[in-house]
């Protein structure tokens, strides 16, 4: 069932969330500027896979299998970007429901409509077994939105609830040690002003050194950026290639820099500059 936003939506989301985490799932950014907005995520899936094992006496056995596959959806001729996580059938619903019925007409304030579309996708869904998604919209400005869907663990409702950014979201896992560099850049000063090429590498640097942590349910990288001028539009294979090695370069740059010894020396040079 639907639920209308209430005070106590941000404990419904962190219920959600406590609950889907249990899963194998993704990790994606959203970031927004004046002008742009950038989805970056990674492309590995997990799917429930029934296999035999004879040489083991077993007939069937439930395995979870992973292949890479794109998770950002591109709608409206470039200008909706949906990036979906946690549990794949699911999250394609909702993906399809909002690609299809997101319309021009709701773009302003566009989460009641949202979160209509995602309970409307789901209600034929016995379980709902949990899903995130990031929704970027360059039109009539670049805006975010995330939303979570799930059983409530403790009343046992299922829950839709849409958020609005304020320039920096994170779908599926949201407490990967990576999301540090969005704390600590983006939301320790949220008076600086950020560029689309300054917002890109710190998007890459989280999802990259996110595989790096949970390398299980987190590999690869998809990019896809969009401006108030410029469609929706994902980067090519190279393209991607040389973000993550260029990530994967400066990861070891920071490992250096935090665990060089200290020294009377180094701090007297660090204060003459």
């Amino acid at each position: 069932m639907l639920r209308s936003r209430q005070p106590g939506d941000y404990e419904q989301a962190v219920y959600i969330q406590r609950y889907i985490e249990e899963k194998p799932m993704t990790l994606h950014v959203g970031m927004t500027t004046s002008d742009d907005a950038i989805l970056v995520g990674d492309v590995r899936v997990y799917a429930d896979v029934t296999v035999e094992l004879p040489q083991q006496g077993v007939r069937e056995s439930s395995v979870w299998h992973a292949e890479a596959r794109s998770k950002i959806t591109i709608a409206d001729g470039g200008n909706i970007a949906i990036a979906r996580a946690h549990d794949v059938t699911q999250s394609r619903l909702v993906t399809k429901a909002i690609a299809d019925g997101l319309t021009r007409a709701y773009w302003n304030n566009p989460e009641e409509k949202l979160e209509e579309l995602a309970a409307a996708a789901l209600a034929g869904e016995p379980i709902w077994r949990g899903v995130h998604c990031l929704v970027a919209l360059r039109l009539p400005s670049p805006s975010l939105f995330k939303i979570e869907c799930a059983k409530d663990p403790t009343t046992q409702q299922n829950v839709c609830v849409c958020h609005r950014g304020d320039g920096y979201m994170v779908a599926g896992d949201s407490h990967n040690p990576s999301t540090f560099f969005g704390t600590r850049y983006l939301q320790s000063d949220p008076a600086r002003v950020w560029t689309a090429s300054e917002l890109l590498p710190l998007a890459v640097q989280i999802v990259v050194d996110g595989g790096r942590v949970s390398s299980g349910p987190i590999g690869g990288l998809e990019i896809v950026c969009g401006s108030s001028s410029v469609p929706f539009h994902r980067l090519s294979v190279p393209e991607r290639q040389a973000w993550s090695a260029e990530a994967m370069r400066r990861s070891e740059k920071i490992e250096k820099i935090v665990s060089s010894p200290f020294t009377a020396t180094t701090a007297g040079a660090a204060n003459q500059q």
